[in-house]
């Protein structure tokens, strides 16, 4: 079914482009993650990954986030 399908000649061209800039824009991340200053990328690295207003733990003190749930009671 599929091979009756004849797209135009121009939208090759847009798959083509399309992979480029997805490429370029990953070469550009990599390069700029490896040329990258080793105190900068401590600094990053140092950084907290949840903040304290995170609205997932708004209702959870620090001790309900670290224990672990109480078993189910089937009854």
């Amino acid at each position: 079914m599929g091979s009756r399908i004849q797209p135009e000649e121009w939208h090759a061209l847009i798959q083509i482009l399309a992979f480029l800039l997805c490429f370029l824009a990953f070469l550009y991340f990599v390069l700029r993650a490896l040329l990258m200053k080793k105190d900068t990328a401590g600094k990053l690295a140092a950084m907290p990954l949840d903040e304290p207003g995170d609205p997932d733990n708004r209702n959870r003190t620090d001790k309900e986030a670290t224990e672990p749930a109480p078993p189910a009671s089937h009854g």
